[in-house]
């Protein structure tokens, strides 16, 4: 898979983890087949442990990808 072939992990959150991320910009669609307000925004905070969004959801036809820096 894709991490593996980069070397890096993957890190896993809740919905009330991905509900409780701040700074997201909301999705109805997401929101409607989730029940999450913002998926790829919010695990890219959560990710970054507290960093900030630098680059925000960009949407492809097969792909979500948002980018967070962490700030430590």
């Amino acid at each position: 898979d894709t991490a593996q072939t980069l070397g890096v992990d993957i890190d896993y959150f809740n919905k009330d983890q991905l509900n409780g991320a701040q700074g997201t910009k909301p999705s109805a669609l997401v929101r409607h087949h989730m029940g999450v307000d913002s998926v790829c925004e919010a695990a890219a905070l959560l990710a970054s442990q507290g960093g900030t969004l630098l680059v925000p959801k960009n949407k492809t036809p097969r792909v979500t990808c948002a980018v967070a820096v962490s700030l430590s």
